[in-house]
């Protein structure tokens, strides 16, 4: 990923800049070695100098006596110049250089020659000043002119090695200027073609949008001062995208609705054409009715006298049946003080049978105390046996009245259920006398209210006739609409035709909006997508309950390319005016998402009344809500 133009030039400058800095010390370097041998050359040249001052102040100082400690203390100093001189080309001080670090034979031979001929030079000035001799002097010339050659020769031997190093420094100060600057020139080229290739890029996708293609607006590496252009085209990109995808959408619905209202034009025209049949039946069945009524009117006359006639009968019966009611009930109670009866007599006859039980035991007991009495007990067991006899007939006797008093029961009961059965039917003729006294009162009443409708039917009918002929006004414009509708329709296939026309003028694809590119959108293209988000979101929803299908669109707020940036919303409308908007929007925007579970659960498919009744009532307004708050943020 490409750098801003700036980080690139700063990036390729620093070898540069470094480059530079090497050079700049380079130079302070060479600029040193060179004055390094530029002492090197003033002190070979005090050596040749030294010599002829050496040798004069000597020869004054052997001439003019009077100032030989003047001339004394200038040969200790010409002295002390050669030595210092010798020091600096032996050892070097300071920043000078010294001989040896030449690595140069030559100047180290010259070197010691002159250091050798100033051994014997100054030993020969010794003792010249010592003795002032004469034939020294010419010693000493001779001496002198070869230390004069020989420091000269040093001293330009080292002036051609500094002069040496000076055109090498030259040389390699024009290389690396050469080098700096083809570098320079190289990174101005790579940069000028990196922007080019930026430009080239951010071209191409210009030239795609050109085209109508919005898939290729990727751009793969750029410089971050593009960037800006870049992120303006992906921001009119994704938003022709999401105009494109919600004409789209909307255009889907027109085409759809336009098939049903076609479908229902075809299913309306025949419609029209039952009507018109119907409303010829109806005129006919108008006249019908007119006679059907007089005839009514004429059998609820006759059906009153006769619900009259079964009025007076239906009484005379319930007051008949009363009668029956107050005999059976008489019967019953007879029966019942009979049925008392027979149970007392049953317990008569018990008693009976027990006394004839215990008198069949006295006779025996008689019985058995005769036998024991023996002849004077015989006349007292013919009277105990005719006991016995006397209760066994008695105990024959119970038993039979025993059977007749349980047939007698028998028939008691019976008559006391056939009592009953007959209460029971006079309690229902009673009830059905009841209901058929009510029955006739309400039959009167409706016998009544057919008259009273048969005459407000009567008179009704006669103005059928002209409602009739309304309905056949009616009839004919609904024949017009369904031709002007008919006509509505082709135009409106036309336009959706066009908009599809125009729609396959441009190439794209429905791009996921990922979290890095909504914390790059500004302000405005956020509101804008989540605009053309959102109306392509109701477009979908339109198009999917209009089917009767439940709607494949977003169902949690928190996802929706809103809620997805709402973080991003209130960070950048933090401490203005624009911030409560943002909590006003929260609720009805999670209102609109809930609609598809609400619509699901809660809305018959299969109803179109009930899908157009949810719609209305409660998709479009929240849309509308929702759409509010938009704009006042677009506003502000």
């Amino acid at each position: 990923m490409r750098k801003s133009i700036i980080a690139r030039l700063f990036l390729t400058f620093i070898p540069i800049f470094i480059a530079l800095l090497v050079i700049f010390f380079y130079f302070l370097y060479e600029v040193n070695q060179l004055r390094s041998f530029g002492v090197l050359i003033n002190q070979a040249g005090i050596l040749s100098l030294s010599t002829q001052a050496y040798l004069k102040d000597a020869h004054f100082f052997c001439e003019i006596k009077q100032k030989s400690s003047l001339y004394a203390e200038k040969i200790k100093k010409s002295k002390n110049n050669v030595k210092e001189a010798f020091s600096y080309l032996k050892e070097g001080k300071g920043n000078s250089k010294n001989v040896k670090s030449l690595a140069d034979e030559k100047a180290l031979d010259l070197l010691k020659e002159v250091d050798k001929g100033y051994e014997e030079f100054l030993d020969k000035m010794d003792r010249y000043i010592s003795t002032c001799e004469e034939e020294l002097v010419l010693k000493i010339d001779e001496e002198v002119e070869r230390l004069l050659t020989k420091s000269m020769e040093l001293t330009n031997y080292l002036a051609s090695i500094s002069q040496s190093e000076m055109n090498k420094m030259l040389l390699s100060l024009i290389i690396l200027f050469l080098l700096i600057s083809t570098l320079l020139v190289l990174a101005l080229i790579f940069t000028y073609k990196s922007v080019r290739n930026s430009l080239k890029e951010i071209n191409k996708v210009i030239k795609n949008l050109e085209k109508g293609n919005f898939k290729e607006v990727n751009v793969s590496s750029v410089f971050d001062d593009f960037k800006p252009i870049v992120l303006s085209l992906n921001n009119l990109s994704m938003t022709f995208e999401k105009t494109l995808a919600g004409m789209n959408t909307a255009n889907k619905v027109i085409v759809d609705t336009i098939k049903n209202q076609k479908e229902s034009i075809n299913e309306i025209s025949p419609l029209a054409l039952q009507i018109d049949s119907l409303v010829d039946k109806v005129d006919e069945s108008g006249k019908e009715l007119t006679e059907a009524i007089a005839l009514i009117e004429q059998s609820t006359e006759e059906m009153k006298s006769a619900i009259s006639e079964i009025s007076q009968n239906t009484l005379a019966t319930a007051e008949r049946s009363k009668l029956v009611r107050a005999s059976a009930e008489e019967t019953q109670e007879t029966v019942l003080s009979l049925e008392k009866a027979m149970h007392q007599i049953r317990d008569i006859t018990e008693i009976i049978r027990g006394i004839a039980e215990q008198t069949n035991l006295l006779a025996l007991n008689a019985s058995i105390e005769a036998a024991r009495a023996g002849e004077a007990g015989k006349g007292f067991a013919v009277v105990a046996n005719e006991v016995k006899e006397l209760a066994k007939k008695v105990s024959d006797f119970t038993g039979d009245i025993e059977r007749i008093m349980e047939e007698l029961s028998q028939q008691v009961k019976n008559a006391v259920e056939k009592v009953e059965i007959t209460k029971e039917m006079v309690d229902e003729v009673e009830k059905a006398s009841t209901t058929i006294a009510g029955a006739v009162e309400e039959q009167t009443a409706v016998t009544n209210s057919i008259v009273e409708s048969a005459l407000q039917t009567k008179e009704r009918s006669f103005s059928l006739i002209s409602e009739i002929e309304d309905l056949r006004k009616v009839s004919e414009k609904l024949k017009r609409v369904l031709a002007e509708f008919q006509a509505e329709c082709r135009v409106l296939e036309e336009i959706t035709l066009t908009y599809q026309i125009i729609g396959e003028l441009y190439v794209f694809e429905e791009r996921a909006i990922t979290d890095e590119t909504l914390k790059n959108l500004d302000l405005n293209s956020l509101i804008n997508l989540a605009i053309l988000g959102h109306v392509n979101w109701k477009m979908q929803f339109l198009s999917s309950a209009i089917r009767g299908r439940v709607p494949q669109v977003e169902r949690d707020h928190r996802k929706c390319l809103l809620g997805r940036s709402m973080e991003y919303l209130r960070m950048k409308l933090a401490h203005t005016s624009l911030a409560g908007l943002l909590d006003k929007l929260e609720e009805p925007h999670a209102k609109m998402h809930q609609l598809v579970e609400r619509f699901e659960r809660e809305v018959n498919l299969k109803d179109i009344e009930d899908i157009l009744k949810f719609i209305d009532k409660e998709v479009l307004p929240t849309f509308a809500e929702v759409m509010g708050y938009f704009k006042e943020l677009k506003k502000g």
